[in-house]
């Protein structure tokens, strides 16, 4: 029995001292969470926030700042074939250019514009441009333009009265007919085109020999020109 309690005391110093240890401990931990755990807990929050506030940014500012393409200086129509298109855009994007739905050419805006050769189709032709990313994630359409290639050139018909005619009155009318979409001059005064595409114009005639002129003009601004000889005698 004397054996024994001296080996229960110093078993349990040894418990109270592991006690006292991991109270130690413990109180050491919370002091440490108090004091610089929670500075670290609050520097690793706010560079979250602060990488996640400069993320959202960067995602906001990449998708603000493509801007709507446009064309500069886009003829209504043209007798080319080949046509330069011109224009603005947001810098360092790519453009594609669509005519009639397809596309048919790029370019590249490097300094916010752009400039490239297309083709176009006979007869109308509807063209627009996309301005894109380098990596082609975000992307913004232009408005649509209509542009008319005329392949051919306008046509001017006089159906009356006939070269070299002679008259016997001081007023005569002069009537043909001409290609749709085309504008008269008689003597260089606008003449009404109907929507049969022919025309009339009363011209007064001096004494002797007249030269009547006759120009038609079509959308491309081509024009033909045709004379009449008109003898006037009283």
């Amino acid at each position: 029995m004397k054996n024994i309690l001296p080996t229960r005391r110093r078993q349990k110093n040894t418990s109270t001292s592991q006690l006292v240890a991991y109270i130690v401990l413990l109180i050491l931990l919370v002091i440490f969470l108090a004091t610089v755990g929670i500075q670290i807990v609050v520097k690793t929050s706010v560079f979250l926030a602060g990488f996640t506030t400069k993320k959202t940014a960067l995602k906001t500012e990449e998708s603000s700042i493509l801007i709507e393409p446009e064309i500069d200086n886009l003829p209504d129509a043209t007798s080319s074939a080949r046509i330069q298109i011109e224009g603005k855009a947001s810098e360092n994007t790519i453009i594609e250019i669509f005519i009639n739905e397809e596309k048919t050419e790029e370019a590249e805006a490097t300094d916010g514009t752009f400039s490239k050769e297309v083709t176009l189709n006979p007869g109308e032709n509807s063209l627009y441009v996309r301005s894109s990313d380098k990596k082609k994630v975000t992307t913004k359409d232009s408005q649509i333009y209509k542009v008319v290639y005329i392949n051919k050139n306008p046509e001017l018909n006089i159906t009356s009265p006939q070269d070299g005619s002679e008259v016997d009155k001081d007023e005569i009318s002069i009537s043909g007919s001409v290609t749709e979409n085309t504008t008269v001059k008689v003597n260089g005064l606008p003449t009404i085109v109907t929507s049969t595409n022919t025309f009339s114009r009363s011209v007064q005639l001096s004494e002797g020999e007249n030269t009547i002129t006759i120009s038609a003009t079509d959308l491309a601004n081509v024009s033909i020109e045709k004379q009449l000889k008109i003898t006037y005698r009283k």
